[in-house]
């Protein structure tokens, strides 16, 4: 009995500490789940979309000037890059032969005149001495031939004489309008052909920017409706729609969209490239999701995971449902998709890796879905994505 005795004291320890150990039930369940944060789906409509267009910059006006007779180049007044005026005078070529031809015109009516004064006073004597019958009917009708001859030849010389003084002003190109010259094809001293490009002017003043846009970008725009645009050094303007063309074309199916360039502190040449952001609304039924709320499926669909309330593992535990989903859109951090997720289901907003469908979770932290992009008052897209606290 003596050597029994030591044993009682730990075996009542024993009892003891067993009775003090949690009792296994529904918080060792909850316990043993993965904690997880969901999302609350919310239905959507419509979605926003930006897209770009390049836009090439151009002169209004732009021409290609030439000499309508060919020649020697006398002068060019201008260089590159110079502003001229309208009406100046850009270029001559040399009109030496054109001034002989011109005096010898000259030489020729006068003699021409001097031949119709003569006709015009062998007819009015003729005239006279018919009633007299001093001269026949004959030589009257003789006499008044004459001189509609030499009126017919006084015409003819005059109208030879200005076309040389048509060929003489048309051998100075002049400028059609204010702008700048933007190229010398040739230099003085050389012999051009008939309607050989000699300068290119550039309209200055009147800049347009020329964008080939998608049938669906353009719906609702109008002429004078403003567009995000940016430009070359990363600057953010508005432009005024012009006009959009009538037709489209044939290999891109894409319609023109003509703005106006206010150049902004001369920043904009012809020739530039900028880029036209048109934001729209695009009506289609659907949710926004954060990316890292999807994964990858298959047929180049993507899914998701939506929490399934278990209650057979206990009433916290929800099991993890895969969806495939059809992207429609995407941005840097959000998607729109549309599939078998109903509003108001919750969807796992994370951590997607290191789970498998069919497991079971327990909800950690509860939130509605961040605010996703939209379309605001002056027709940008506005990015708030700041996640919004959970709905009371």
């Amino acid at each position: 009995m003596k050597s029994q005795r030591p044993l009682l004291p730990l075996t009542a320890l024993a009892i003891v500490l067993a009775g003090c150990g949690d009792k296994p039930g529904e918080d060792d369940t909850a316990k043993r789940l993965v904690p997880v944060e969901a999302l609350t789906i919310e239905r959507s409509e419509s979605y926003p979309i930006e897209e770009h267009f390049v836009a090439t910059v151009e002169a209004r006006r732009h021409s290609s000037l030439a000499f309508e007779l060919g020649g020697t180049i006398e002068t060019i007044a201008y260089e590159e890059g110079e502003a001229v005026r309208e009406g100046d005078a850009l270029a001559t070529i040399d009109t030496s032969r054109l001034e002989a031809r011109r005096a010898e015109l000259t030489a020729t009516l006068q003699q021409a005149e001097a031949t119709r004064k003569l006709a015009q006073s062998t007819f009015s004597r003729y005239e006279a001495l018919v009633a007299t019958q001093s001269v026949s009917v004959q030589d009257l009708d003789n006499t008044r031939e004459r001189l509609a001859s030499a009126d017919a030849n006084l015409t003819r010389i005059r109208a030879q004489l200005d076309s040389v003084e048509v060929d003489l002003a048309k051998s100075v190109i002049r400028a059609p309008y204010d702008g700048t010259l933007s190229r010398r094809n040739s230099d003085e001293g050389s012999v051009v052909g008939p309607n050989q490009p000699i300068l290119e002017l550039l309209e200055t003043g009147h800049l347009e920017a020329r964008a080939a846009m998608t049938p669906d970008s353009l719906t609702g725009l109008k002429p004078g409706d403003l567009l995000p645009v940016r430009l070359g050094d990363g600057s953010e303007h508005r432009f005024p729609l012009l006009r959009l063309l009538p037709q489209r074309d044939d290999r891109t199916r894409t319609i023109d969209a003509i703005l106006a360039v206010p150049d902004p502190a001369g920043l904009v040449r012809d020739g530039d490239l900028l880029t036209v952001q048109r934001d729209r609304q695009v009506e289609e039924p659907g949710f926004f999701l954060p990316r890292d709320a999807l994964t990858e499926s298959v047929r180049g669909l993507w899914a998701c995971f939506v929490l399934v309330p278990d209650p057979e593992a206990g009433p916290e535990a929800h099991r993890l449902d895969r969806r495939d989903l059809e992207v429609l859109h995407s941005w840097s951090e959000a998607v729109y998709a549309r599939g078998p997720v109903e509003p108001g289901a919750l969807v796992l907003a994370t951590g997607l890796q290191r789970l498998a469908p069919g497991q079971r979770v327990r909800i950690g932290t509860q939130r509605d879905a961040p605010s996703f992009p939209s379309i605001a008052a002056d027709g940008t897209i506005r990015r708030d994505l700041t996640p919004r606290p959970a709905s009371e």
